[in-house]
């Protein structure tokens, strides 16, 4: 079997929260529906 936790905290939320809405961003993508840019930060 093969498991992640994975987990924020109450006090990162608003920073990812923010950097996730800018990522999801119509201007983010291209008319192929590719990224310009990556979620990680």
């Amino acid at each position: 079997m093969d498991v992640a936790w994975l987990s924020i905290i109450a006090d990162e939320w608003p920073a990812r929260r923010k950097a996730i809405e800018d990522w999801l961003c119509d201007t983010n993508f291209t008319p192929n529906g590719e990224a310009l840019t990556r979620l990680a930060r």
